[in-house]
């Protein structure tokens, strides 16, 4: 009956690991460890996280940053040309003309009219630049009883987008090339083009520092100790479900370059659901899968496609539009080595992240069409495959008799391939406690 007791208390602390499947997932970051950190073994006896009432607390912070990015084929290219090169001949297609570009969109136009202008290079821009993240996440997870579980995260967020350049893509020669006088000038007065149409100069450079979007969550943890098989120790099951919360900046439409810190205003349903097999008491392996469905579609003024062939972020024309946004899930398997060595843990893991399709419904029918908007790759599904490596070290196994006890972690993040996605890999560790109210 002893042996049963301390292969459950064991079974419990490995799976304790639970996913968090909150405001994890964008396209311009690798996500996190789909898990939270290793749960302390008080006093050696592997007690686990299911305990009534055990606190857990975790205060994460990461470091990315990209120069290149995935683009709407899967292929790598520069990390602001993912929706392809810049086509500016149909930059004012359809775009109402203020006085001050009139004589930029005569000349563009008079370039379409040109056979080898229209079918070759000339006027595509090729956009780069480079993007930083500091991310902080502070996790906090309360144990009731009977396996039930609140967690809550709240994700604050550093983001940049600096250092942005151009190159010409136009033919040295022809009638129409790089050194044309026209163009020249065009492009010398970009800026004042962009501003005309209430946009900031192209290379001026984004920052934010914001929440990202809070998540509440409720759960349960249940384990079926498996005494009949040497084969397997345990066999456990994690669930939880709970609400996203708006609560992270949009985009600024004011910037060509600019990238949310949560979901766009976007409330979201969430669901997760783990298995875990433990082989043995210091190894598990687990799958997972979790889903954000997103519910309260959003009006709000966006910069919006007015022709087909128009490419790229720079967009003229803003409009109201309903927001549909695509729903984000992943997939996901994990191995553990669980206090191999005193506190030491060490876990290597996979992850498919997925956003479907976001679509606008503009509210200007006649001046935005419907199929033109969403033409635009931006709003195209994304996805990431990434690498999770983590090292933890938990100090209860040298604190005796104590009520609390601190972890330390190490993690990596690598997006090894994707989709629409920049390719922005995170370094970061973590600060953890956990509480047992009572001994």
């Amino acid at each position: 009956m002893q042996n049963r007791h301390i292969k459950l208390l064991c079974a419990l602390a490995i799976i304790g690991i639970t996913a968090k499947a909150a405001d994890n997932a964008h396209f311009y970051k690798a996500p996190h460890l789909y898990r939270s950190s290793t749960t302390c073994w008080f006093d050696g006896e592997q007690e686990g996280e299911t305990r009534d009432w055990l606190t857990k607390l975790d205060v994460s912070y990461a470091y990315g940053d990209a120069g290149s990015c995935w683009n709407s084929s899967g292929d790598s290219a520069p990390l602001l040309n993912g929706a392809g090169n810049y086509n500016m001949l149909y930059l004012f297609q359809n775009v109402q003309l203020t006085p001050g570009v009139q004589n930029y969109a005569n000349f563009l136009g008079q370039a379409l009219n040109n056979h080898e202008a229209a079918t070759g290079t000339f006027g595509r821009l090729s956009f780069d630049g480079k993007f930083e993240l500091n991310d902080f996440n502070v996790n906090l997870r309360q144990n009731i009883k009977c396996g039930f579980f609140l967690e809550f995260l709240m994700p604050i967020r550093e983001v940049k987008i600096k250092d942005i350049t151009y190159t010409d893509l136009s033919p040295e020669t022809g009638i129409y090339n790089k050194n044309r006088a026209e163009w020249i000038q065009f492009l010398n007065n970009i800026d004042t083009v962009l501003s005309n149409y209430g946009l900031a100069a192209h290379n001026a450079q984004y920052s934010q520092t914001s929440l990202g979007d809070i998540s509440l969550l409720i759960g349960w943890q249940g384990v079926n100790v498996m005494e009949d098989t040497k084969t397997f120790d345990f066999l456990a099951l994690t669930i939880k479900t709970g609400i996203l919360f708006p609560s992270g900046d949009r985009d600024n439409e004011n910037y060509v370059f600019s990238v949310p810190t949560g979901y766009n205003e976007h409330w979201a349903w969430q669901a997760f659901a783990q298995v875990d097999l433990g082989i043995r008491s210091w190894f598990v392996i687990s799958a997972h899968a979790g889903i954000d469905i997103f519910f309260d579609d959003e009006n709000m003024q966006r910069r919006m496609k007015t022709f087909d062939k128009q490419s790229g972020y720079i967009k003229l024309a803003k409009g109201e539009a309903e927001q549909d946004m695509g729903n984000i899930w992943h997939l996901g398997f994990d191995a553990k080595f669980d206090h191999f060595v005193k506190g030491l843990s060490a876990l290597v893991g996979y992850s498919y992240t997925r956003q479907e399709d976001t679509e606008l419904t503009p509210k200007d029918t006649i001046y935005f069409a419907k199929s033109v908007v969403n033409s635009d790759p931006i709003l195209s599904s994304w996805y990431m495959h990434t690498l999770h490596l983590m090292l933890d070290y938990d100090f209860s196994v040298h604190m005796k008799n104590k009520k609390w006890a601190p972890r330390l972690s190490v993690f990596y993040d690598y997006p090894f391939d994707g989709k629409n996605a920049f390719k922005t890999d995170l370094i970061g560790g973590s600060l953890g406690l956990d509480i047992r109210w009572k001994i």
